[in-house]
């Protein structure tokens, strides 16, 4: 009984707030319901209701770009009746596409990033089980240039109670530029299980990626990177604030086979410990504010015997490399949200790569949602 009072009092609250702006502020802390999760958790999309949310960023994506938040985007969630929810969300940058495409840019070639992505799930609530299936898919190509890319893959998850499983795999990853340089980083995949107690939430996550590259049939690069976390995190529900806290080991590793068009068979590795604190307070019926701390501790060391280039990974910096503790990793993230009867306005106080609040910084992130 314990345990179903504080999901009913966190799904409270988190319904309430749901935005991208909302998710940086609270530093991507798991535990939390929001329709920007259900891209890497769709399990998520049976705690929604019918919603309408945008999302302010660049409307043209750069082929720099290494994160999901940047670029504009915009999703509408519809009840099909009380046990079936569908979700279809256009313009949001995939993890499980991107996340290669930027390691092989970094490495010499800017490959084009997804174009106009679309996404369509669906959630099914069962009386013992809950399930969600979801697709995406992108595609571009410049006859006249040659340049192009496409993407495509499913989103699976599974819920059996205090446990669920979910799952990401991409059937398609490609990318052309101009210069006939091509980019080939299908077969994507991450499995993931939680569980949730009365107050927490323990989960591992494991995301399998390959990056390759090539120019008229010989390789560029190519790279098999894996990633584990392994993570718990803690809430308090009280006065109608959540406090929490989180921490996960993350474990990567990257087994270089090609590198600078040179077959290479070194390895990239590292270890850290990220650990964050907390809270999301109503301080009115109308308005709330959050923030959180991040910092890595105890554990932040890596080892690179490829040389990869800087900010590629943890610790990189072009050279071959070893940190047994690593550079300084504390972020404080903050944000505020209105609440006007159905409507949300949710802005981010921070910006992504400062400390600062100023003119430039000041709801450096809009969101908007509307709930029926």
């Amino acid at each position: 009984m314990k345990n179903t009072v504080f999901i009913l009092s966190l799904l409270f609250v988190t319904q309430a707030y749901a935005t991208k702006a909302r998710v940086i502020a609270l530093a991507n802390s798991p535990q939390f319901v929001d329709e920007q999760y259900i891209f890497t958790n769709i399990n998520q999309i049976n705690s929604l209701g019918a919603f309408v949310s945008l999302e302010t960023g660049l409307s043209t994506v750069s082929a720099t770009t290494t994160n999901t938040l940047s670029n504009a985007e915009g999703m509408v969630g519809v009840k099909l009746n009380d046990d079936d929810t569908v979700v279809v969300s256009v313009g949001h940058q995939d993890e499980a596409v991107i996340g290669s495409r930027a390691l092989a840019s970094q490495l010499g070639n800017n490959f084009m990033r997804q174009q106009n992505p679309l996404y369509v799930l669906w959630g099914h609530k069962g009386e013992l089980n809950s399930y969600g299936v979801g697709l995406f898919y992108s595609n571009y190509r410049d006859k006249v240039s040659g340049e192009a890319e496409s993407s495509s893959g499913v989103n699976l998850g599974l819920t059996m109670g205090a446990w669920r499983y979910y799952a990401i795999y991409t059937a398609v990853n490609s990318a052309e530029t101009a210069a006939n340089v091509k980019f080939e980083g299908a077969g994507y995949l991450s499995a993931n299980v939680d569980y949730s107690g009365d107050s927490n939430q323990f989960y591992l996550r494991f995301v399998r990626s390959v990056e390759k590259s090539s120019t008229s049939g010989i390789e560029n690069s190519s790279n098999l990177i894996q990633v584990v976390r392994l993570g718990l995190t803690d809430s308090t529900f009280k006065d109608s604030s959540t406090y929490f806290w989180g921490s996960e080991l993350v474990l990567t590793s990257v087994d270089c086979r090609v590198f600078g068009s040179v077959i290479c068979n070194k390895k990239y590795t590292s270890s850290v410990l990220p650990v964050w604190f907390g809270i999301e307070a109503q301080a009115t019926t109308w308005f709330v504010v959050r923030g959180t701390i991040k910092q890595t501790v105890f554990l932040n060391q890596s080892k690179d015997d490829v040389g990869y280039p800087a900010a590629a990974f943890q610790g990189t910096n072009g050279a071959v490399s070893e940190t047994s503790a690593g550079t300084g990793t504390t972020v404080v993230s903050m944000g505020a949200g209105l609440m006007l009867r159905n409507i949300i306005i949710d802005g981010l106080l921070t910006g992504s790569t400062t400390q600062n609040l100023n003119a430039n910084d000041l709801l450096s992130q809009l969101s908007l949602k509307y709930s029926f």
